[in-house]
């Protein structure tokens, strides 16, 4: 039922309080800035992964709701066990958290401050949008349906913490359970429906409780000096799985419920939450860190794997001359494809298609058009179309393949006069750094020997070609003419353990922010064009992620670049160093 219900919902125009997501992926935008040792400030661009969690399985065992910031705040995502597809089910302007299934799997009941505060709404089979809950001066939060779908349980927050139900059909009648100044959270109920199980926040740590549906019996089911949260009773009701920190991690475990008797379901070092029982009680789904990845593990042999996992890669940043967007490639969409990121509202929007690799993006000068590489053909060529951005279109309004070798060329990036490009082909045998005039076509090879040369880039007058070489039997950078000639060394690392690479010239300096690497650790640095050891600072040196490929911004203020094994986008504001 639910698969049809996504697919018509995919479809239909958005009522005023949810809009259609287009099939436009874009990532988390959370701000994260830290500081380096010489106090300059970085922002990350784009994160190693988005949060995926809270997940919650259907009745039928088809599909799985679930959080995430895929599309900017937390909002309910359907992912479907048969065949691994992933889609968004809200887009609405304000945050969700805590969907639940009804028993019947045609509604799904979730938290939303789409009007400025908590409020229970329900999506039916019909892509209907009812507001549950609608109290002014109170949050509702953390739904759970009652077995036989005639009651929705959750928590009310207004000067004290309550569970409720409210009744599903009509939304008329509200029963409050239980009143408590503390903070509780998390209801989960048994089969039966004569408990319901939740956490409640007591003298610093969480404690797991549990009172009778009719609002009697108040028990502290668990209690000790740790944090036990997140209770979920099995589909039988004999079993309680919740999370515990008694190991130094979060952990999963399971208790029967008519006694307190712990079993560790997981052993890890990492953190786990939000344990949720498949509808067989075989499984349990839970979120697990550190990158906010859903799972499922097999309550009996332990085993778990992977079940939503954004980890992916962003790469090759690059702005805009106007300076408002930063181009990148990533493999979210399981091929490197490219994206654009606005600045200003941390918009990410999908600029090519991912049928192909598509990354290492560089911008005209004149903002007009792109360059990029891709293996459209078989092999790396580079192609060029125009630049459209914050467009949900991922058709360009035309491609055109600048170069149609069946050898590899690659790492294409404009003059400043826009006219011209330098990058590297395979055609002579090995990577050489080549020119072409994009108006009359012609090619012409700037490095002719049997090493390699990679990385190439125009200074500020379009006369000299920087580069990378491996001549030295290590990396290093050079120099070269641009209309051809002898080149000179700009860097030479005389130690055996470093290499430079990825030179770029800033616009309005005479500065040339690279890549240098050093023992097992790589990092992004600045110089004089002129060279020499001595003019060398380094930008981001924190000898725990690989930093490289640094590009400029349109004011010379500004370096964008990638870092970490799953890699972000990072920005850093180097305008005091270059006083």
């Amino acid at each position: 039922m639910f698969l049809k219900f996504i697919e018509r919902k995919a479809l239909m125009m958005a009522r005023i309080i949810f809009v259609t997501v287009l099939v436009t992926f874009i990532g988390c935008t959370k701000k994260n800035t830290t500081t380096t040792l010489e106090g300059l400030t970085l922002e990350r661009m784009t994160t190693l992964a988005c949060y995926d969690g809270q997940p919650k399985m259907s009745p039928d065992g088809k599909f799985v709701a679930y959080i995430s910031t895929q599309i900017g705040d937390k909002h309910v995502f359907i992912y479907n066990m048969d065949d691994g597809s992933i889609h968004p089910l809200t887009a609405n302007e304000g945050v969700d958290e805590g969907a639940d299934f009804s028993p019947d799997n045609e509604r799904i009941v979730f938290s939303s401050y789409l009007l400025g505060q908590s409020d229970l709404w329900i999506i039916d089979k019909q892509e209907e949008m009812t507001q549950v809950t609608k109290t002014d001066n109170a949050n509702e939060f953390s739904p759970a349906w009652s077995s036989d779908g005639k009651w929705i349980f959750f928590v009310q927050h207004d000067s004290n913490y309550k569970i409720c139900k409210v009744n599903a059909q009509n939304f008329s009648e509200v029963v409050i359970l239980y009143d408590d100044p503390l903070p509780i959270d998390k209801p989960s109920l048994s089969s039966s429906e004569n408990k319901v199980f939740f956490q409640r926040n007591d003298k610093n740590q969480t404690e797991i409780c549990h009172v009778d549906s009719d609002g009697e019996g108040f028990t502290s089911f668990i209690h000790s000096s740790f944090d036990e949260k997140h209770p979920s009773v099995s589909p039988n009701g004999k079993w309680l799985a919740y999370v515990s920190n008694a190991t130094g991690v979060y952990e999963i475990y399971i208790s029967p419920t008519d006694r307190f008797h712990p079993v560790a379901v997981t052993r890890s070092s990492q953190d786990h939450f939000f344990p949720s029982w498949s509808s067989d009680g075989k499984n349990i789904l839970f979120e697990s860190l550190p990158n906010w990845d859903i799972k499922i593990i097999d309550v009996e042999t332990q085993k778990d794997s992977m079940l939503v996992d954004h980890l992916t890669n962003d790469e090759s940043p690059a702005f805009t001359p106007d300076g408002r967007y930063v181009i990148f490639n990533s493999d979210r969409l399981g091929k490197k494809t490219i994206f654009s990121l606005n600045l200003k509202d941390g918009k990410q929007t999908q600029l090519t298609n991912a049928k192909q690799n598509d990354f290492d993006p560089d911008i005209s000068p004149d903002g007009k058009e792109m360059i990029f590489t891709s293996d459209r053909t078989g092999c790396l060529n580079i192609w060029i179309t125009k630049l459209v951005l914050d467009s949900a279109s991922t058709q360009a309004p035309y491609l055109l393949a600048v170069t149609d070798d069946s050898v590899n060329s690659y790492q294409a990036r404009y003059s400043k006069g826009g006219d011209k490009i330098v990058y590297v082909s395979e055609k002579a045998g090995n990577p050489d750094i080549w020119i072409k005039d994009l108006k009359s076509n012609k090619t012409q090879q700037l490095t002719i020997d049997g090493q390699n040369e990679l990385a190439p880039s125009f200074t500020d007058d379009d006369q000299t070609v920087l580069f990378q070489a491996d001549w030295a039997k290590k990396w290093s950078i050079w120099k070269t003419p641009s209309e051809g000639g002898l080149p000179l060394p700009v860097t030479r690392d005389k130690l055996p353990y470093g290499k430079d690479e990825e030179p770029v010239v800033s616009p309005t300096h005479a500065i040339v922010a690279f890549t240098r690497s050093w023992y097992d650790d790589r990092d992004v640095w600045i110089m004089t064009s002129s060279g020499g050891e001595k003019t060398t600072r380094t930008l981001t040196k924190d000898n725990t992620n690989q930093e490289k490929h640094g590009r400029w911004s349109p004011d010379g203020k500004r370096v964008v670049f990638q870092a970490g094994n799953n890699t972000d986008v990072w920005m850093i504001d180097v305008s005091s160093l270059l006083k």
